[in-house]
């Protein structure tokens, strides 16, 4: 990618120096940004779950009304 940029450099061994400085300016610790199907069946049952206590704190509020 670096060998791709439209910036003159007479050397090829200038993409490594750059690569590594690049690499260094990375977050140490953290996992990739890419999203496992793992993450994906966890986000979706996280969000099946919040539907669910909604819906039942909708049901409730709307019994409650009903019986006052």
């Amino acid at each position: 990618m670096i060998a791709q940029l439209p910036i003159f450099r007479r050397q090829q061994s200038d993409n490594l120096v750059i690569s590594q400085r690049l690499v260094e300016l990375l977050p140490a610790g953290q996992q990739a940004a890419t999203a496992g199907p793992e993450q994906a069946v966890a986000e979706k049952k996280k969000y099946f779950d919040t539907v669910i206590v909604l819906g039942c704190l909708a049901l409730g509020a709307a019994v409650l009304y009903a019986v006052l």
